[in-house]
């Protein structure tokens, strides 16, 4: 299993007061991927700034590849290893890695099988 942290900025947003969300809180769904997605703030809840949730994700999972017209994505992985498809490209992004892509980029992820460092 990976675990990730998800921000979506939006592309327009206003003012917005103060939030805290604590460990175990906010709204959990089952996710479209497979296992738990707990939003953190929606979009409503920051005058639409952002979305952040935090995902569990089976092995071999992801979403397919993707575009967000009007949303800047980012990704923090907490533990696991994501690949990333970022347009043409793939990256690896193993726990404490932080991903980021603009609006109207192609984009896909999935949680690696097994992961091993490269030796130094």
């Amino acid at each position: 299993m990976t675990h990730l942290s998800f921000l979506q900025r939006h592309k327009e947003s206003g003012e917005a007061g103060p939030l805290t969300v604590g460990p175990n809180e906010g709204a959990t769904i089952q996710g479209p991927v497979g296992g738990p997605l707990t939003f953190k703030v929606r979009g409503d809840q920051t005058n639409g700034a952002l979305t952040v949730l935090e995902n569990t994700v089976a092995p071999d999972e992801g979403p397919p590849l993707h575009v967000h017209a009007n949303e800047d994505e980012s990704w923090y992985v907490l533990d696991g290893h994501l690949r990333f498809k970022l347009d043409a490209e793939i990256h690896s992004a193993p726990a404490g890695s932080f991903v980021f892509v603009p609006r109207a980029r192609l984009t896909a992820f999935r949680t690696s099988v097994t992961y091993r460092p490269a030796s130094s």
